[in-house]
């Protein structure tokens, strides 16, 4: 970015924060004073408003009690008080006024066009129950007069004679006055004022569909309270303000639309900003027109100072010194570096020229040097590489070695745990043939005691037999008996019944006798065999443990030959990996040697292109 768009943006930043923090102060400003002023217009219309229903009220309730005050001078005279109603000051304030008595709810009124019917009855009406019940003069809701169709409120005062309460007197009032005169309180824009009653209920507003209805009913987002609120009504945010008027609960309003309160506001803030947008702009052209002015010297330095840089390099020009001091500082300042540059190129040509010379001299002998190390690199490179190879080699045998020296350790330790095994089986074998040694004793045992078992069966069985043949007698003899003998034959019969059951039975345990007996012998012989068995697999097991012996004695000689064979083989491998390492930093050595050489002719080679350069570029100028 240009130095000059710079101050241009600088300056323009400047101007746009002075006049955007002009704007803001000039802004709360005007909006404090616009607040200010609404308000104080509102409070204005309230005040008035107050005062036109204070009046209002005022002046009836004085009437009233004056009607009041005359009438109690002889308040049972109906004539007397009729006479007083018919006053022309009475009847042209009030739309009707009227007494009503206590003592037969009859009525006295000043209207000739109203003729209450017969059924008429004064004391049950609100206004006379209100001011006997309070003993003071009071104000009732508005409501529509029949007869006229107007809003009217009723004044209504307790009629008393010598202190006893005797009637009502009430006076009704036309509220069309006093709607006239709040709806000619001007406010800002469509602003208006209202009035209401105690409960709420309009009693003047600019529309007349309003009057006798709810505050809330209509406008149900206002609150029925004395402080300022922001409500939306009929679709606009208006202004609302209500604030208590006279002793009877009474309330005056002022609702004005947002929008037009503070329209002027508005209109002054867009003014604002046009003024400050067109501020910005000719601020803008003006401190560009006024930075190119005061910086066309230095676009002529500049210009002459290319020319200098691009004119083949012409040490011999200078510049003008005659323009505005600061410049004038700077030109000179310029030609007193040329001149120095002039004489430092003169000087950088003669120095070029020595080093041009040298230089060749010294890239002859790198490059010299450089053949000689590339030979020697050769050289070592073959012998790094048979020593690398012996070294392998008698790495491999060593390695061999020791991998046969391991397999026969390995083989030895093989041997001893086979030889431990053969030993715990040659022991095993002979406790098996001890045990079945044993066996063959129990078995024999077993065979003997089947024996006796069998010949215990034979004698059982022969008893059997013998009771058997018993019963079957006593049964021939009881039969001989006939019915004496009946109950013995029985027995007789069950007795033969159970010898029978047990000669068979013995007979099944004589079979199973003579099963176990050819059994045991079965297995007398298998133990027999099986022992003689274990005697030949003890005697092999001797054998096997003495050949095990004594190739454990082998191993331990071609083990401890492998140790000998690997220690030496280790031996030469190391050294081998010396005389390896050692060649290896020779190679390493003469490998940086022959790249410092190389280094050495590419840097002479470069420095001489560079000094071909410098000669060339010290030869564009003209000194």
């Amino acid at each position: 970015m240009k130095f000059k768009s710079k101050i241009v943006i600088a300056s323009s930043m400047c101007v746009i924060g002075a006049v955007a923090c002009l704007s803001t102060y000039q802004y709360f400003s005007i909006s404090d004073y616009v607040q200010k002023s609404v308000s104080e217009n509102i409070s204005l219309a309230l005040d008035e408003s107050k005062l036109a229903v204070e009046s209002e009220l005022s002046k009836n309730s004085v009437l009233v009690a004056s009607i009041s005050d005359l009438i109690e001078l002889s308040p049972q005279d109906k004539s007397h008080v009729s006479t007083i109603l018919d006053t022309p000051t009475f009847k042209k304030s009030f739309i009707v006024v009227g007494l009503g008595y206590e003592s037969d709810g009859s009525l006295v009124e000043n209207d000739p066009s109203w003729l209450p019917d017969s059924s008429y009855d004064s004391k049950t009406r609100p206004w006379y129950e209100t001011a006997k019940s309070t003993g003071t003069l009071n104000v009732t809701e508005p409501y529509f007069d029949d007869i006229t169709n107007e809003m009217v409120v009723s004044l209504a005062a307790p009629i008393k004679n010598s202190g006893q309460f005797v009637g009502s007197l009430f006076a009704d009032v036309s509220l069309k006055e006093l709607a006239t005169k709040i709806n000619k309180i001007k406010l800002v824009g469509d602003g208006h004022s209202f009035v209401i009653s105690p409960n709420g209920t309009f009693v003047a507003h600019p529309n007349s569909q309003y009057n006798g209805k709810k505050l809330l009913d209509i406008f149900p987002d206002l609150v029925n309270g004395d402080a300022m609120q922001l409500a939306n009504v009929e679709g606009k945010q208006q202004i609302v303000k209500m604030m208590p008027a006279g002793t009877q609960g009474w309330k005056v309003g002022v609702m004005v639309s947002n929008e037009a309160a503070y329209s002027e506001l508005s209109a002054i803030n867009k003014a604002n900003i046009l003024f400050g947008l067109l501020a910005i702009i000719l601020s803008v052209f003006v401190v560009s027109m006024v930075t190119i002015r005061l910086l066309r010297p230095l676009e002529s330095l500049n210009k002459a100072i290319n020319d200098v840089a691009t004119g083949e390099g012409d040490l011999t020009q200078r510049l003008s010194t005659d323009t505005d001091q600061e410049f004038s500082e700077l030109a000179a300042g310029f030609n007193t570096f040329i001149a120095s540059l002039q004489s430092m190129v003169q000087q950088l040509q003669v120095i070029g020229g020595d080093i041009k010379n040298n230089n060749g001299m010294i890239s002859n002998g790198a490059g010299a040097s450089s053949s000689a190390m590339g030979k020697q690199m050769e050289q070592l490179e073959m012998l790094a590489t048979a020593m690398h190879e012996m070294s392998v080699t008698a790495s491999d045998v060593a390695n061999s070695a020791q991998s046969a020296s391991d397999s026969a350790s390995v083989a030895d330790n093989a041997t001893v745990e086979g030889d431990e095994i053969v030993g715990n089986t040659q022991r095993s074998i002979t406790q098996l043939a001890d045990r079945i040694s044993e066996a063959v004793v129990k078995v024999s045992e077993l065979e003997s005691a089947s024996d006796n078992i069998e010949n215990i069966l034979r004698v059982i069985s022969e008893i059997a037999e013998q009771t058997n043949l018993l019963a079957l007698n006593a049964a021939i003899e009881a039969a001989r008996a006939g019915e004496s003998g009946r109950g013995f034959a029985v027995v007789a019969d069950e007795v033969r019944n159970l010898a029978s059951r047990t000669q068979q039975s013995t007979s099944e345990i004589q079979e199973m006798i003579t099963q176990l007996q050819t059994g045991a012998s079965g297995v007398t012989k298998v133990m027999q065999e099986s022992a003689s068995m274990a005697s030949v697999a003890v005697e092999e097991s001797s054998k096997a443990s003495d050949a095990l012996n004594r190739i454990k004695d082998s191993i331990g000689v071609i083990s401890e030959m492998n140790m000998q064979i690997a220690t030496a083989a280790q031996e030469q491998s190391h050294v081998a990996d010396e005389i390896n390492v050692n060649t290896l930093q020779i190679k390493d050595l003469s490998t940086e040697v022959s790249t410092l050489a190389n280094g050495a002719v590419s840097a002479v080679d470069e420095q001489q292109q560079r000094i071909e350069q410098q000669d060339s570029i010290l030869g564009r100028f003209v000194v």
